[in-house]
């Protein structure tokens, strides 16, 4: 009867219970922006390693099938070199070490949305994007309102600029509630950037073991 259970159990279970270890195995593609030289980044497997020498650029993946229907997520992230502290919500001047983007759009969008290019899933008016960000001068867990993806977009800042490795675990569920007022929908997209274009800046940076469940 147990054994019974269990298994009823198992076919029952909302699809958002399963964890998946997203790798940096090439699948990811770089982003640029007109005019703006393009960060490096290296693949390699569990990690991924940044470079970014006064240039800017975001690293785009579709999100896994399995983890559409993620409400938390964890990695670590170093920086080893980064640009100075920013006012993350001002146009222009906002460098940062690391971004790390998760997207969600309502169920009834995703279909259309699951297979679309980078820049209709970033530009489309149902898409909602968190943003964890390690950099700007605001209080860890401030929700500050992107100026480059009003009203859709806000960045949460996790750490400052400085130094040494941290391992990060973050409740989307809750932090999209206090962004948007709303439960997430389902995760379409996952980007990660750093931006060192206005300060001037270099960063020498990498993140990795990125779960998401």
């Amino acid at each position: 009867m147990r054994l019974i259970a269990a298994f009823a159990f198992l076919l029952l279970a909302p699809e958002w219970a399963s964890a998946r270890t997203v790798m940096f195995d090439g699948s990811w593609q770089d982003e640029s922006f007109l005019f703006q030289s393009a960060n490096d980044y290296i693949q390699e497997g569990a990690r991924l390693r940044i470079l970014s020498d006064d240039s800017v650029s975001i690293l785009w993946r579709p999100a896994p099938r399995d983890v559409h229907h993620a409400r938390q997520a964890s990695w670590y992230w170093t920086v080893d070199q980064g640009v100075a502290p920013t006012d993350l919500s001002i146009k222009g001047g906002d460098d940062r070490n690391i971004a790390l983007y998760f997207l969600f759009a309502p169920r009834e969008f995703a279909n259309d949305l699951e297979d679309a290019s980078p820049d209709r899933v970033f530009q489309h008016e149902a898409v909602r994007m968190l943003v964890y960000v390690r950099g700007g001068n605001h209080e860890p867990g401030t929700i500050v309102v992107s100026p480059y993806l009003e009203p859709r977009g806000v960045l949460v800042p996790l750490r400052g600029t400085g130094n040494g490795t941290f391992a990060e675990s973050v409740d989307l569920d809750t932090d999209f509630r206090r962004a948007f007022g709303s439960p997430p929908g389902v995760l379409l997209g996952l980007g990660i950037s750093a931006d060192s274009d206005d300060t001037d800046g270099f960063i020498e940076a990498e993140i990795g073991d990125l779960v998401i469940e």
